[in-house]
């Protein structure tokens, strides 16, 4: 097989792309885009269960557990427990994590505007359009919906 000619492939290296490009922006090594997308969703949904965050990232429970936990050590997230479900915690930004939500929007929007240089605006509109169908396609593997593009 060509792995040139892979859509598999050609995804993942795509994605490294996109990441590299992001850790480029956060210059201080203090955020990941997986921790930035963690971030947006809570900041989008303060005080909603995990479970939402597993929808709205499509980030699995057990790897979206372990970076709350890393983002949660670094003073950027709280967790608290449900009051009506002890088994479920309520996410919330702390003061620390709106900070660095904003700088990493900023550097989201900078990739973005990277990205669509690379490929001109209506190639980049295109690709953003057939990502998004690849992405709800496979709700089991992907179980989230994809509401704005722009903001995760």
């Amino acid at each position: 097989m060509n792995l040139n000619a892979s859509l598999l492939h050609l995804l993942r290296r795509a994605s490294q792309a996109a990441d590299f490009l992001f850790a480029a922006q956060c210059r201080d090594g203090q955020m990941t885009a997986r921790q930035f997308a963690i971030l947006a969703a809570v900041g989008a949904n303060d005080g909603a269960p995990q479970s939402v965050l597993v929808e709205e990232t499509g980030i699995d429970r057990s790897t979206l557990s372990e970076v709350m936990n890393r983002l949660d050590s670094k003073g950027l997230l709280t967790r608290q427990r449900n009051a009506s479900d002890a088994r479920a915690y309520r996410v919330h930004l702390t003061p620390a994590g709106a900070e660095a939500l904003a700088a990493g929007s900023t550097a989201a929007e900078h990739v973005d505007r990277q990205l669509s240089e690379m490929t001109g605006p209506e190639e980049a509109a295109e690709l953003r359009r057939l990502l998004q169908i690849i992405a709800t396609s496979q709700p089991e593997a992907a179980p989230h919906r994809l509401r704005d593009p722009h903001t995760v």
